[in-house]
């Protein structure tokens, strides 16, 4: 083996030894689904990971398909019961299935019954709560099904004829993706009214920091005809009013302990096919939005919500102490804001927001008015001066730094800088180096020497 090789294969293993000491003590991650269905894959049934752009492994031919979907009734009745079975000649590593009336996107109908740790209830936009039925990990052994076996209760209002739609896995490359049964005749389709549309209503940050608190992007911005996004509450009483304005599809405000997504209580206001704005709750549990049912409680209230000339405004009531589950107690301490933003899909779920998501640089008193202020770190931009600044801003929260002299702040005044965290792709680290001389280096050694050191 050459000396070049050796080299190399040992600064591979170096840094997946630094990645793995970064990624222990919480920093950035790559962001896949290993658990679960993520609930982003409700209207297309394509399995994906969460890349920036979205990415999509290609499903198998249909005409390979190995799998077949049976239902033991080929129609039904309003509120009826059916059974529901998934058989093949291959192992199903995962899975997603939903009903769907005939040229709808949107599912119908409600699974009924416990069902096994491994797999898991999903609500899609749309019909009732638990209209899909999906794959969980549960950190046990990974196991391949035979067969799937479901029971579903009909509508209680007539959506036509019906079929059933499924993705399956065979392993995390190989799937056949929008698999149908066989079509299930049904009454004809009951015709909704059309909601009634609200007219939008101005949000402004007058009395921010002394009335009420505060949440802009940007910054400078005043009312929500200016802000790409506006958040500001208000505590009274046993409440807590929201009032949240964007130029998108959906808007979210979220509390977490920590800077991150995962297991935040979260609330959003988005549109539907048809621009009506809904006002959803939801728990994050490893970043699966996990849509909670807020519609016999008070916990959460809707006052206002509209959809006009591509602004979306919201108002909503929260209680400051719940009584339902997922819903954190907001007086019992102070709370990091986790704020996101974006598109939604022709059927109302929510798309990644990849880029549009922020959160608050302190943890915060919600009952006490304040003007928040963006936690995230930004992509290092060139200073007035047209040099390239990077900033010991995050360090120790999502990313490493070394700096002399330690109290310097930025590449502007530190002698020398390094700041290092995982990239989206497990396999590499990001860095960043400064330094006032004319060139800049780090190395990995297992010992506190220059000897045998691999360079970067």
């Amino acid at each position: 083996m050459t000396t070049t090789t050796t080299t190399a294969m040992a600064k591979k293993i170096l840094i997946k030894r630094l990645l793995a000491v970064l990624t222990s003590h919480g920093l950035l991650s790559c962001h896949g689904y290993p658990t679960h269905v993520p609930i982003t894959v409700c209207e297309y049934l394509m399995p994906g990971h969460q890349l920036q752009p979205l990415q999509f492994v290609s499903p198998q031919p249909m005409n390979t398909n190995p799998y077949s979907i049976h239902v033991s009734n080929t129609s039904y009745t309003p509120g009826g019961m059916m059974t529901v079975v998934i058989n093949g000649t291959m192992g199903i590593k995962g899975f997603i299935i939903q009903a769907r009336a005939a040229g709808s996107p949107l599912p119908v109908g409600e699974f009924q019954g416990s069902l096994p740790s491994n797999q898991t209830y999903m609500w899609c936009s749309g019909g009732e709560p638990q209209n899909t039925v999906a794959h969980r990990r549960t950190g046990l052994a990974d196991k391949s099904w035979i067969s799937l076996k479901f029971t579903w209760k009909a509508p209680e209002a007539p959506v036509g004829n019906i079929s059933f739609w499924a993705s399956l896995l065979y392993n995390s490359t190989t799937f056949w993706g929008r698999i149908q049964s066989a079509e299930i005749s049904g009454p004809t389709a009951v015709a909704r009214p059309s909601p009634t549309l609200q007219p939008s209503f101005e949000i402004t940050k007058q009395g921010c920091g002394s009335e009420k608190s505060c949440y802009s992007e940007p910054e400078y911005c005043t009312n929500s005809s200016n802000c790409a996004f506006l958040v500001t509450f208000k505590a009274e009483g046993d409440n807590i009013t929201f009032e949240m304005s964007g130029s998108h599809r959906y808007i979210a405000v979220g509390f977490n302990d920590k800077q991150e997504m995962n297991q935040t209580d979260t609330i959003s206001c988005s549109t539907s096919s048809n621009n009506a704005v809904e006002i959803r709750h939801y728990f994050l549990a490893f970043r699966q939005p996990i849509r909670t049912d807020i519609r016999n409680t008070d916990d959460i209230v809707r006052h206002m919500a509209a959809y006009e000339n591509g602004t979306l405004t919201c108002r909503f009531s929260r209680k400051l102490s719940p009584s339902t589950a997922h819903k954190i107690d907001l007086i019992m301490k102070n709370w990091f804001f986790i704020f996101a933003w974006g598109s939604v899909s022709g059927t109302g779920a929510l798309q990644y927001h990849y880029q549009n998501a922020t959160f608050s640089a302190e943890r915060v008193n919600l009952t006490l008015p304040a003007v928040l202020k963006n936690g995230r770190r930004r992509p290092p931009a060139p200073t007035p001066d047209g040099k390239l600044e990077f900033s010991k801003l995050d360090c120790g929260r999502t990313k490493n730094c070394y700096s002399e002299p330690t109290d310097c702040s930025s590449s502007r005044n530190c002698d020398y800088l390094v700041t290092f965290e995982p990239c989206q792709n497990k396999d590499n680290v990001s860095f960043e180096l400064s330094a006032r001389s004319d060139w800049v280096a780090i190395g990995f050694n297992e010992q506190s020497k220059m000897v045998s050191l691999i360079n970067l």
